[in-house]
């Protein structure tokens, strides 16, 4: 049977301040559902440091929305109302004729999606907090825990929630390593960290704590990997301690992060997106919530000892010493949340295959 689902926009945004998880998560459904046969194109606001060229660069459309100077930060991070933001998408829906909408954005709710309810036939909404009302056909929230009292009274009653890790969307790549990663956690000896903050990191945890690691007597021979982003706003601090201590590997704009989790003993990371990538590759995490929307996930993972939650960086050095304590309860506790197939499963039930 030919899939009904032909022409597909994803509303999604990136910028210094949004951060880049809900541009990836919107790739790794985006490539699930091209090979699918399916027709696809982003719609972006154009803003700092945001990944339109990224998207390009994975060989999807893009229709850039202007960038609006003197953004106003009380309307969230759209930068201008709802309705401005739905009347700059309407031409565009309406030449593009989508036969699903994905809308990823915490500044969007039912408001925006009246507005253009006759310039598409489906939407989706991708959330993680539950905290304001849509009027989708389908809602995808991720996080571990989620469960439909949280959407109850914020989508219609005919919605289909796709709830909790099963679907997370990892790309392909965390599946194909799996088997062999957890082949390699059996034995747990610590001799690579892998820091991991997040593309921005505009709080500067990557550089405090390499200055921490550096100053310790008993990690000199332990090798340091660091995923940045050249967007990160201290990549020039953290490139300058990385050039004075070779247990330092600075990896910026990494295509093969899933490889350098599969070779690290133990991540020390925000608890956002990425939490599914080392749960699924069964990779031990000290973890450090950054923003409003990762609490829930963090203390919920925390609660069943699936990972290590940190509040303050001097921690993390005990937490080190003794990794050989809880390491591998960790990773026993973290590989059956999430299987790597998220985003295929998703695209079924989009599809309806």
């Amino acid at each position: 049977m030919d899939c009904l689902v032909k022409n597909i926009v994803f509303r999604v945004d990136s910028s210094l301040d949004i951060g880049f998880g809900h541009v990836m998560r919107c790739l790794t459904l985006a490539k699930a559902l091209v090979s699918k046969h399916t027709s696809i194109l982003f719609i972006c606001r154009k803003q700092e440091g945001d990944l339109i060229s990224h998207i390009k660069s994975k060989g999807f459309r893009v229709f850039e929305l202007p960038e609006i100077n003197n953004c106003d930060k009380n309307l969230g991070f759209l930068g201008t109302s709802q309705l401005q933001d739905a009347k700059d998408c309407y031409d565009v829906l309406e030449n593009f004729v989508p036969d699903l909408l994905i809308v990823d954005h915490y500044s969007i709710d039912f408001n925006w999606q009246k507005q253009l309810k006759n310039r598409f036939k489906k939407l989706m909404v991708i959330d993680d907090l539950g905290n304001r009302r849509h009027n989708p056909d389908f809602i995808l929230d991720q996080n571990f825990g989620s469960n439909e009292l949280k959407y109850k009274s914020l989508v219609p009653k005919n919605c289909m929630q796709l709830l909790g890790p099963n679907y997370a969307l990892l790309r392909d790549e965390f599946l194909h390593l799996r088997n062999k990663s957890l082949l390699r956690r059996n034995e747990f000896k610590l001799n690579k960290i892998l820091i991991n903050m997040g593309g921005i990191d505009s709080d500067n945890y990557t550089y405090k704590i390499l200055a921490l690691l550096q100053n310790l007597r008993n990690f000199r021979k332990i090798k340091i990997i660091v995923a940045i982003s050249s967007k990160c706003p201290n990549l020039k601090q953290i490139k300058k301690i990385a050039s004075i201590n070779k247990q330092i590997l600075l990896k910026v704009d990494s295509n093969n992060i899933a490889e350098l989790m599969f070779q690290a003993d133990i991540a020390i990371g925000a608890s956002g997106s990425s939490t599914w990538e080392r749960c699924c590759l069964g990779l031990p995490s000290i973890q450090f919530i950054l923003a409003e929307n990762q609490k829930s996930l963090a203390h919920a993972l925390s609660e069943i000892n699936a990972i290590k939650l940190v509040y303050d960086l001097k921690e993390i050095p005990e937490l080190l010493k003794t990794a050989d304590n809880w390491a591998h309860e960790l990773i026993q506790n973290s590989i059956n949340i999430v299987d790597g197939r998220g985003a295929s499963r998703v695209a079924s039930v989009l599809l309806n295959d």
